[in-house]
């Protein structure tokens, strides 16, 4: 995935110290799984199960409330296993609430999900990554309208995960060096802060990459340019929230099972000016497009 560094992460809360503003959408599972889309496209089929705090097959404290979700894998949909690779699935996905491209909240905001990190898994042989947290925001942008059904792919970034049984390295988009190395097990909230670069509205936008805990603390965080893939996302066509996903999910790491609560999106405030211009979005992002699209566009080798 091509992309910039633009600053550490001491620069960026220098520059653009944020806070959060309004919720735009949060699923805590306290009542329901709603916004939720498992992936039942692969051999086995995905889930999502509503649990108790301290139940289910995890036997989690939920990181917030009184029941977090379990969400299993759709093994092979991702990536068919093939001689010498263990194949990978999906998690799922939400679309933050919408079903249609959200339009731009007027401030930048941040898509975040927690998710439980046990640092004593180890991957099957052969595998980089245990699996991976997926997002990108909305886009009005003309291509992306017409191909994407809205989606801004230019500001598509992951966090990835590797366990060696004593620790996980979570890197960004493919990078060597990992951001932050988790020695705790426990709930890590991963968030992705979309942002307009500055006052110019062609101009690439801007996503912060966070690593927190469920209180609230930043364990580490960077700044990427909106350009994934030689797709840059500019700073009139960044709109609102788009999906959060779990792809790239090795067959049967962690039994096939992951801890997930409190999805959400919310907008911050930044001292980064916005540009004057904004196109309004209203194109259509169906669940069942969206997973089409994602499918043919990611499987690709590992």
């Amino acid at each position: 995935m091509t992309k910039s560094t633009l600053f550490s992460i001491a620069l960026a809360f220098a520059i653009a110290p944020m806070s959060f503003g309004s919720s735009l959408y949060f699923q805590g599972f306290e009542t329901d799984t709603s916004g939720w889309y498992p992936d039942t496209s692969g051999t086995t089929t995905g889930t999502i199960t509503r649990v108790a705090s301290g139940g289910g097959s995890l036997g989690l404290t939920a990181a917030d409330g009184s029941y977090y979700a379990e969400v299993t894998n759709s093994d092979n949909s991702y990536q068919p296993a093939t001689p010498g690779s263990p194949g990978y699935g999906t998690g799922g996905y939400s679309l933050f609430g919408n079903s249609s491209a959200a339009p731009y909240p007027g401030s930048p905001f941040t898509q975040s999900i927690d998710v439980y990190v046990n640092t004593l898994l180890t991957m099957p042989a052969g595998v980089q990554d245990g699996f991976w947290i997926d997002d990108a925001p909305s886009s009005t942008s003309p291509n992306d309208v017409l191909l994407n059904g809205g989606t801004g792919y230019g500001g598509e970034h992951n966090f990835r995960l590797a366990y060696n049984g004593s620790s996980v390295g979570i890197s960004l988009d493919g990078e060597t060096s990992p951001l932050y190395t988790a020695t705790t097990s426990g709930w890590y909230d991963f968030e992705f802060t979309y942002s307009q670069s500055d006052g110019i509205p062609t101009d690439i936008s801007n996503t912060t990459l966070a690593i927190a805990t469920v209180g609230g603390t930043t364990l580490a965080s960077q700044i990427l340019a909106n350009d994934s893939d030689g797709d840059p996302l500019e700073n009139q066509y960044l709109a609102g929230p788009g999906y959060t996903w779990l792809p790239v999910w090795a067959n049967g790491f962690s039994n096939d099972t992951l801890g997930i609560d409190d999805v959400q999106a919310y907008t911050t405030t930044s001292v980064i000016p916005e540009p004057s211009s904004f196109v309004p979005c209203g194109v259509g992002l169906a669940a069942l497009a969206f997973a089409a699209y994602r499918r043919r566009r990611s499987r690709r080798s590992l």
